[in-house]
């Protein structure tokens, strides 16, 4: 029987010890590697082997419309390329990505020499013309998606036998999760789903005083929240666990926002209050959600009394997992802690719009309508809710400009909430640099693209330990 020698004992024993393994058993060595001093995991560091210098850009079929929030991402995007020397053009008013002119100035770009951009319609659900074919011609290092980028292409992806990345802009749901535990994910950028309570809140307070809370000049709020970038399922598990909807311990709790409605505060008052929503941070909301951990009886205590009063919703009528979220937390939570009736969920199609769906709601009396429904016809919805004398905000989306300005002065318009457009095209800008920065690392060699992303994902801080190889010797048996 062959044995290691001493060496190898206690360099295994100082990497189970800095690793946080106890035992050999508990621990797969195999996925851990010693860079600098520190233990990083195999499975976040993407080799993006068998792929070319080339990235699928997968475009929304909305995109190319001003103002649009698909708009607004694919710009981040094409924000990202024009630092690098890449020009695209023809986009604008553009529902066929294929018709996009693209093309890289060798004399500017730092990009590697054989770097290839392609544009993709995503709203077309067979994957075999999106994916299939153009994976096996052209072999991408990434596909980026303004959405839906684990639906269209992490099973193509799985099936291509190369090391390509997936990126997408999307929430927390079991579908996402899985694809970043099978490789089929690799960069996420979310937003957590409690975001709502504030506008719920303004409409609350908008009821109960007559009248909505209003910016400094007049208008409707208009509140948007930060994007997380997420790169990792250690870091999805964590995020996901902090965006929480349960009753018991929700991401945010009424206690949070109370001071922003109270006119005796200092805090009172909308600046403070846009403020507030906008340092959201996954720092920050992970402290908030840590601190609301042990909060739940004074939060209780600080629940609505008093007039129940009636609120209605908008919402597709195909729900996913984002949207459901939000109206899990408005009837489980919300509800409660407001003391409001939630009447039966409007759901839009068609021909059941949401005006029509407004109207509904008014004539059943609500006194407030939130839409979770984010398309043209919204306007329209908040304007009938306005002439109804019935309060109408916005969840889940912050107002892009073009339809804000259209309705901010109505007085019955309290305002919208989420990521405004401006928000996403920062997200997707810095999503799209990314992975243009492991084109130009790896064309710089393996080692090169290896600390890239050892520094950006930052996991490198991930122990403090000193952790060395110990190099195993054969040696005969004794």
């Amino acid at each position: 029987m062959k044995k290691p020698n001493k060496l190898v004992k206690a360099g295994l024993g100082a990497l189970v010890l800095g690793t946080g393994c106890f035992a050999l058993a508990s621990c797969n060595l195999e996925k851990l590697f010693i860079y600098g001093g520190s233990t990083i995991n195999q499975d976040d560091i993407e080799s993006f082997d068998g792929t070319n210098n080339a990235i699928f850009f997968s475009l929304y079929n909305y995109y190319g419309y001003e103002g649009q929030h698909f708009t607004n991402k694919w710009l981040g995007m094409n924000d990202a390329l024009a630092d690098h020397g890449v020009t695209v053009t023809g986009y604008e008013g553009q529902k066929d990505a294929r018709k996009f002119k693209i093309s890289i100035d060798q004399a500017k770009t730092d990009l590697p020499s054989d770097t290839e951009i392609y544009m993709v319609n995503n709203q077309n659900w067979d994957s075999g013309i999106q994916y299939d074919k153009p994976f096996k011609k052209y072999h991408p290092m990434a596909v980026i998606s303004t959405c839906n980028g684990v639906e269209f292409a992490s099973s193509p992806i799985l099936s291509s036998g190369d090391a390509i990345s997936n990126a997408t802009m999307g929430g927390f749901s079991d579908a996402y999760r899985e694809a970043f535990v099978n490789g089929s994910l690799r960069y996420l950028v979310a937003k957590y789903s409690a975001h709502i309570l504030p506008i719920f809140a303004a409409s609350v307070d908008a009821v109960d005083n007559g009248q909505a809370m209003k910016n400094a000049d007049g208008t409707a709020l208009r509140l948007s929240i930060t994007n997380w970038a997420i790169q990792t399922l250690t870091e999805y598990d964590k995020m996901s666990a902090v965006d929480s909807v349960s009753k018991e311990h929700p991401t945010l709790r009424k206690l949070n926002v109370d001071e922003f409605f109270d006119k005796n505060s200092s805090s009172y008052g909308a600046e403070k209050l846009s403020k507030w929503v906008s340092d959201s941070s996954k720092e920050n909301i992970t402290a908030l959600y840590n601190e609301n951990g042990t909060n739940e009886a004074a939060d209780k205590a600080s629940y609505r009394t008093g007039k129940q009063i009636k609120c209605g919703i908008i919402a597709p009528s195909s729900v996913n997992d984002t949207v459901q979220k939000y109206i899990d937390y408005i009837k489980d939570y919300l509800a409660e802690a407001y003391n409001v009736t939630i009447l039966p969920v409007g759901a839009v199609t068609s021909t059941n719009t949401q005006s029509v769906i407004a109207k509904q709601l008014c004539n059943q009396g609500a006194e407030f309508v939130i839409s979770l429904q984010d398309d043209t016809e919204r306007n329209r919805a908040a304007e009938i809710c306005n002439e109804n004398k019935v309060f109408f905000s916005i969840g889940g989306s912050c107002q892009n400009l073009i339809d804000y300005d259209a309705i901010k002065n109505l007085p019955y318009y309290v305002g919208s909430i989420g990521t405004s457009p401006e928000e996403e095209r920062r997200a997707a800008k810095e999503m799209t640099e990314y992975y243009l920065q492991c084109m130009i690392k790896r064309n710089e060699g393996e080692d090169a693209l290896k600390q890239f992303q050892i520094e950006y994902k930052k996991l490198d801080t991930t122990t403090t330990q000193q952790l060395y190889y110990a190099e195993f010797k054969k040696e005969e048996e004794e």
